[in-house]
């Protein structure tokens, strides 16, 4: 079988701090950003034909916060969510 990601938002493409790791079934985006939430899709190819595929949606939401950072990876399968909280301190503007 063959994985492959794409982001498949209009316009958009994978975040060029994506790396891909087991054979390309798993994508870890690292650093982030605002700019990273959207729907990326996993498509596998069977060697024998065939294809399919499974669609995540990713939101990143954020405000001026000073924290530290996230102490370990996020592992998410398709159909999950990842809600994260730590203690920061809001930015006064």
């Amino acid at each position: 079988m063959t994985y492959s990601w794409s982001r498949i938002d209009a316009d958009a493409t994978m975040p060029k701090s994506a790396v891909f790791s087991d054979y390309n079934r798993v994508v870890t985006i690292r650093d982030i950003q605002l700019a990273h939430s959207g729907t990326y899709r996993c498509r596998v190819q069977r060697q024998l034909g065939g294809e399919t595929h499974g669609d995540l949606t990713i939101v990143v939401e954020g405000m001026s916060f000073s924290c530290s950072p996230v102490s370990r990876d996020a592992l998410l399968s398709i159909g999950q969510s990842l809600w994260h909280s730590t203690d920061c301190a809001r930015l006064q503007r």
